[in-house]
């Protein structure tokens, strides 16, 4: 109180306004970190969805289909693979890393893809 008595009351409008501004900092800070946090929470529930999509969708082709093969983004064979090769007589060979359309007969399929 004496300090204020001593510098006056126009010595505190820049005190004041240095506090507003760091309280209108802090609250913006908060504010987009809370919506990071958001943000990566959903991001990562959808993840988690997509996930259980995606091993439903696995389960259903292999109770549907004598073989479902699991690819990569080029098109190889991402796993080993092992009833995709017996099925096409490599019995017990890898077939990770291989091409899709090396297992297809017909030159129009493989240039299709």
């Amino acid at each position: 109180a004496s300090l204020v008595r001593s510098m006056g009351p126009e010595a505190l409008v820049p005190l004041l306004a240095y506090e507003v501004f760091m309280v209108g900092a802090m609250a913006s800070v908060s504010y987009v970190a809370a919506r990071d946090a958001e943000r990566q929470v959903r991001v990562q529930v959808q993840a988690s969805a997509l996930r259980s999509d995606n091993l439903g969708s696995w389960n259903l082709l292999e109770l549907v289909c004598d073989v479902a093969v699991p690819l990569d983004e080029g098109l190889r064979i991402s796993d080993t693979a092992l009833r995709f090769s017996a099925l096409v007589m490599m019995q017990g060979r890898s077939m990770e890393g291989a091409l899709l359309q090396d297992f297809m007969p017909s030159a129009a399929d493989r240039e299709a893809l």
